[in-house]
């Protein structure tokens, strides 16, 4: 089996892809780094052609490119203060992306759990869905779509840039609950219903991984696993929020107008996004790293 990496990019996203029955034989697996910059010239085409590849130092090979060689001597990691990490944590969300995004992370799930907990109450107390028919399709088909969001999110990223894929498939998923809302004849159909939840779930996907890789972008790299923890937190308090608005809207709206107003949430959340600019947030922190090297901040 081959493992595909690419260590970093342009972005600084980790992505990865396996080849086909490539899991269950792991262990046997060579890293094949898709930086060229990772592996010396001569051994990068050998690696493409052969599948089975390994970057080395000083002739110790490396299962991962940033584990650890075999046999080199042992590492050891320095870690910050705590008042240190703190201080720089809270630079990090001192400029307009970084707080954006967080305001971004904080409002990005509200809706999709909302209509989750409506919805799958909806379809098995007013359209007659059994708990098994809904069980097997977002265990089944759901998570198939979900899936395959997520791998044509990760291939878009790079082509039509994170925000324009975010922007794009938050898009999507409002004109799918738009369309549930505007055809009430069909929900007693169940390949509409299908359509709607399968359509919902491969975009919602597709955002969440648009949305992965933009927090990574606006991430400090001196605190970055911190910071990236802490939109993660945030989308989890979103997350929250929406089973707290769901019952809160329930009893106060008809399912139509709920799903109208699941659709203009996300698209209000759109907007936030030309204001969260990864290049601006990597010249504040350029900055931010110059005044620190001479000490004036």
């Amino acid at each position: 089996a081959t493992v595909l990496l690419q260590v970093q990019g342009p972005n600084g996203v980790l992505r990865g892809a396996a080849t086909a029955g490539a899991l269950p034989s792991l262990q046997d697996s060579r890293v094949l780094p898709l930086d060229p910059e990772a592996c010396s010239e001569p051994r990068f085409p050998r690696a493409m052609a052969g599948g089975h590849a390994s970057c080395s130092d000083g002739g110790v090979d490396r299962f991962l490119p940033w584990g650890r060689a075999e046999g080199a001597p042992p590492v050891r990691a320095r870690a910050e203060p705590l008042p240190v990490l703190f201080r720089a944590l809270f630079a990090a969300f001192s400029i307009r992306p970084t707080i954006l995004g967080a305001v971004l992370a904080l409002g990005s799930d509200v809706a999709i759990t909302g209509l989750s907990i409506i919805g799958v109450v909806f379809l098995t107390q007013k359209l007659g869905w059994t708990d098994t028919e809904y069980s097997q399709l977002s265990g089944g088909a759901g998570l198939v779509f979900g899936f395959g969001g997520a791998v044509l999110g990760g291939f878009l990223a790079d082509k039509v840039g994170l925000r324009r894929l975010v922007a794009g498939a938050l898009v999507l998923l409002a004109g799918t609950w738009l369309a549930f809302a505007a055809f009430p004849a069909l929900w007693p159909h169940k390949s509409f219903i299908v359509a709607i939840l399968l359509a919902e779930s491969a975009f919602s996907a597709v955002a969440a991984v648009g949305l992965f890789a933009l927090f990574m972008g606006i991430s400090w790299p001196r605190v970055a696993a911190t910071q990236f923890t802490a939109y993660m937190a945030l989308m989890n308090s979103s997350r929250l929020l929406g089973a707290k608005a769901a019952a809160w809207v329930d009893p106060r709206f008809s399912i139509r107008e709920i799903y109208v107003l699941a659709a203009v949430w996300v698209l209000a959340t759109i907007l936030l996004l030309p204001l969260i600019d990864p290049k601006a947030a990597r010249r504040a922190f350029a900055e931010k790293e110059r005044l620190l090297a001479t000490g004036t901040s």
